[in-house]
C-alpha cells in the first residue's frame, strides 16, 4: 500500500545528555487539524478474524511478563453486563486461572486481571466470549454481541519486575535541608521551599522579589506562565547527585531538592502539578511522582505488568490517561514498551518492540545488538488526531503507533523507513533525536 502523508520535519537543538530544561509554561494551541496531513484509519478491526479493535497479548506474543492483564477491545461502548463470564483463561502451568474482569474508564476495553501471576515460560490459552454486547450508536441505542475468540501466549522467562506499591505519605521538602538554610539565613521568603548551602550565593534580586509580588503581574497571562524554569540533572557529581531545581526566568532559585535516585522533570499534567521521576525512601521501584504547589507527593504513576519504569517519558493526555515507556530484556537485547494507562491503572493500550521488530522489521541489524540498548525509546505522546508518536534515538527512528489498536502506522527514519528523503544531506535524514512530536497542522517537531 502507499503511504501519503505530506509531513514537514523540524530540528530543534539536541538537549546535554545529563541535563534536561522544562518550562513551567503552557501556550494555547489551535487544534484545528488538517486532516489532510494525518493518516486516517477509519473503523479498524485487525484483531480476532476481524472482530476486535484491540487485544494484549497479541495472539501468539513471545516473552509477556507474568504480571499481565488481558484485554480486549471491540472498539464501540460496552454495556457491562456479565463480564465475569467473558473470559476463560489456562496456564499450562496454571491450570485453570482464576480471575476478575473490569471494564475500563474508556467503557470500551474490559480487562482481565489473574489473582495470580502466571507461571515463567508457560503458555497461556485465553478463550473470549460469548457475551460481549456493544452499543453501537448512541443515537439509535443499536446494540451488537461481538462473536468469540481463541488465542495464546508464551511467558517470559525470569526478569525482575517492578514491585507495584500505593502512594506513600512524603513530599519532596527535605526539613534537615530547610532547617540548615533558616539557622543560615539563605532563606529570604516562605514560598522560596528549599535552599542548598552550597548554592547560598543564588539569592533573588530584589528587582525578581518585586516583580513576582507585583499583583499585575500575577494577573498578567504572559508574564505568569513564563516566569518558571525547571532543570534535572540526573548524573553523579559528587555531593550533587540528583538535583531538581525551578527557577524564575531572571534565574532566581524558587525550589530545590536533591533527589533520592537522580530525578529529572518529565513534564506537567493537565491540572499543571509538576512530574518527576526519582525512587523516593522506602519505595521499591523507580516511578513518576505528581507533585502539587508545596511540592508533596499527591499521586504515583508506575508501569503496567511490572515493567521497570523508563524514566525518560511521561505524557498526561486530554482524557485523563498516562503514558508511559518502560523496559524489558528479551535474550540480552533491551526492549522497549509503551503503556496507556486510565487513571484506575487499567493498561488501555501497550506497544512492545518485541512484538514488531521481528527479521527484515527490524531495524536493527543482526550483529548490531552487542550494547544490548539498541533501541533506546526517549519519548512517547499523543498526537493531535489520537495516535501515539514515539521516538528511538539508538536506532534513528521515529514510529506512529495507532492509538486505537497498538499497530505500527509508519516508520520514518532509520533502515526501516517507509519515507523516501530527498537530498544529498539526507542520508540519513536525522540521527540521535529526541521529544518527537507532532503539532496540528500535521508537522512534526523533535
Amino acid at each position: 500500500t502507499s503511504l501519503i502523508c505530506p509531513i514537514s520535519i523540524y530540528f530543534v537543538m539536541d538537549c546535554l545528555p545529563l541535563l534536561c530544561t522544562f518550562a513551567v509554561c503552557s501556550a494555547v494551541i489551535s487544534q484545528s487539524l488538517d486532516r489532510k496531513r494525518f493518516v486516517v484509519e477509519g473503523a479498524v478491526r485487525p484483531y480476532g478474524d476481524g472482530q476486535y479493535e484491540y487485544m494484549h497479548p497479541r495472539p501468539g506474543a513471545l516473552h509477556v511478563s507474568e504480571l499481565t492483564s488481558i484485554a480486549v477491545r471491540e472498539g464501540d461502548t460496552v454495556i457491562p453486563d456479565n463480564l465475569d463470564s467473558l473470559f476463560n483463561v489456562t496456564g499450562e502451568k496454571s491450570r485453570q486461572v482464576k480471575g476478575r474482569t473490569v471494564l475500563a474508564r474508556d467503557n470500551k476495553t474490559v480487562v482481565f486481571y489473574a489473582d495470580q501471576p502466571f507461571a515463567l515460560e508457560e503458555n497461556v490459552s485465553v478463550k473470549f466470549g460469548p457475551g460481549l454486547r456493544v452499543r453501537r450508536s448512541e443515537r439509535r441505542k443499536k446494540e451488537h454481541e461481538a462473536g468469540c475468540y481463541e488465542w495464546s501466549f508464551w511467558i517470559r522467562t525470569e526478569y525482575g519486575s517492578a514491585s507495584v506499591q500505593t502512594i506513600l505519605p512524603f513530599d519532596y521538602l527535605d526539613e534537615k535541608n530547610e532547617q540548615e538554610a533558616i539557622e543560615l539565613g539563605s532563606i529570604p521568603m516562605n514560598r522560596y521551599r528549599t535552599l542548598p548551602t552550597w548554592a547560598a550565593k543564588w539569592r533573588p534580586s530584589p528587582e525578581g522579589e518585586k516583580a513576582a509580588l507585583d499583583p499585575k503581574n500575577k494577573e498578567n497571562k504572559a508574564i505568569r506562565d513564563g516566569e518558571l524554569y525547571y532543570f534535572g540533572v540526573g548524573g553523579n557529581y559528587g555531593e550533587h547527585i540528583g538535583q531538581s531545581v525551578i527557577t524564575t526566568r531572571e534565574g532566581d532559585l524558587v525550589w530545590w531538592v536533591k533527589a533520592s535516585a537522580g530525578a529529572g522533570m518529565l513534564g506537567a499534567t493537565q491540572n499543571g502539578r509538576l512530574a518527576l521521576w526519582d525512587q523516593r525512601p522506602n519505595d521499591g521501584a523507580m516511578a513518576v511522582y505528581e507533585v502539587n504547589s508545596t511540592y508533596q507527593v499527591v499521586d504515583r504513576h508506575q508501569m503496567g505488568h511490572g515493567y521497570p519504569l523508563d524514566y525518560h517519558n511521561a505524557f498526561f493526555d486530554e482524557e485523563g490517561n498516562t503514558i508511559l515507556t518502560g523496559k524489558t530484556k528479551v535474550n540480552g537485547v533491551l526492549h522497549n514498551v509503551v503503556h496507556v494507562l486510565d487513571a484506575s491503572t487499567n493498561v488501555l493500550l501497550e506497544w512492545r518492540s518485541i512484538d514488531d521488530f521481528i527479521d527484515d522489521a527490524d531495524p536493527i541489524l543482526p550483529g548490531e545488538a552487542d550494547n544490548g540498548d539498541v533501541y533506546h525509546i526517549n519519548n512517547a505522546e499523543r498526537t493531535p488526531d489520537g495516535n501515539l508518536i514515539i521516538s528511538l534515538r539508538t536506532c534513528n527512528l521515529v514510529l506512529l503507533i495507532s492509538g486505537k489498536t497498538g499497530r505500527i502506522l509508519w516508520r520514518m527514519g532509520g533502515r526501516t523507513s517507509d519515507f523516501t528523503f530527498i537530498g544529498e544531506d539526507m542520508d540519513p535524514p536525522f540521527f540521535g533525536q529526541h521529544d518527537a512530536r507532532q503539532m496540528a497542522n500535521g508537522n512534526i517537531i523533535m
